[in-house]
């Protein structure tokens, strides 16, 4: 790999670090660069999940808090998710590189589709006079936002739903890593309705970084991970995630999904051509 190859690299990695830091789905942008630098569409695969496993862990280590106190509710999407990973990790492995070329556009497409549904936003609530019922509003969506109360009211969750949901996604996750927090969002969204959005980030980061995880683990032992590409990816994604925060609160997220959905359009089609 030459220097201006690993420039590109973690230029890519930076820039999907900051966008999923905003609207989720920057993988697309590194699994594009990777297949416009001539590395074949499984081996662009196992790189890409590679190169966004630190992002993923320190995504999870800074929403640890808002994480449930339920620990059977964690453990449940922990196995399911592990186990549904080991399964699309070890087709991705086994499947010819000629079909998983079909299926990943597919799978980009699925991804762009998702990058349509409305993430809600993170930002205060406006100003409104108070009332008596706009008190008990404001003092629940309150006990939202406290880390306790996530716990209490995701005992409530219905578990046949969670784990088909989670199952999905890790299958997903572990066969093709790009897009995989968009697709854990919107499931976790419909799942649990009722969770209130810091809620929703923290299982996802803690289900993305299980599944992740777990097909890192399986590309490395089957000795598939080419080492440089994935940590110039994985650096820059780091250096991506922190600068992202800043960069979040200026940039609509319109045009930056708009922009997501584009590239994403383009290299599914690319794949399929």
């Amino acid at each position: 790999m030459t220097g201006a190859e690993a420039a590109v690299l973690l230029a890519a990695g930076a820039g999907a670090g900051v966008i999923n830091t905003i609207v989720g789905a920057g993988t697309l942008v590194t699994f594009s660069v990777l297949l416009a630098m001539g590395y074949p569409p499984v081996t662009a695969s196992v790189i890409n999940a590679v190169g966004v496993l630190p992002g993923s862990v320190s995504g999870a280590i800074g929403y640890r808090r808002r994480l449930p106190h339920d620990r059977r509710l964690l453990t449940l999407i922990t196995l399911v998710g592990v186990y549904g990973a080991s399964v699309g990790a070890a087709a991705l492995l086994i499947l010819p590189a000629r079909s998983f070329s079909t299926i990943a556009a597919v799978c980009i497409f699925i991804a762009c589709l998702l990058m349509l549904i409305p993430s809600g936003r993170s930002g205060a609530a406006p100003t409104t006079a108070t009332t008596p019922t706009s008190a008990s509003h404001a003092q629940a969506a309150e006990q939202e936002r406290i880390p306790g109360a996530e716990g209490r009211r995701e005992r409530c969750a219905p578990r046949v739903p969670l784990i088909g949901g989670t199952l999905i996604c890790a299958v997903y996750g572990g066969f093709f890593a790009a897009g995989i927090g968009v697709l854990l969002f919107a499931m976790l969204k419909v799942v649990m309705p009722h969770v209130s959005l810091h809620g929703i980030q923290a299982l996802k980061m803690w289900a993305g970084t299980c599944i992740n995880g777990t097909a890192v683990t399986f590309f490395v032992l089957a000795g598939h991970v080419l080492w440089v590409p994935a940590a110039c990816i994985g650096v820059g994604a780091l250096l991506g995630g922190w600068a992202g925060a800043v960069i979040a609160q200026r940039m609509p997220r319109r045009l930056l999904r708009a922009m997501i959905f584009a590239v994403g359009i383009f290299s599914a089609l690319n794949l399929l051509v």
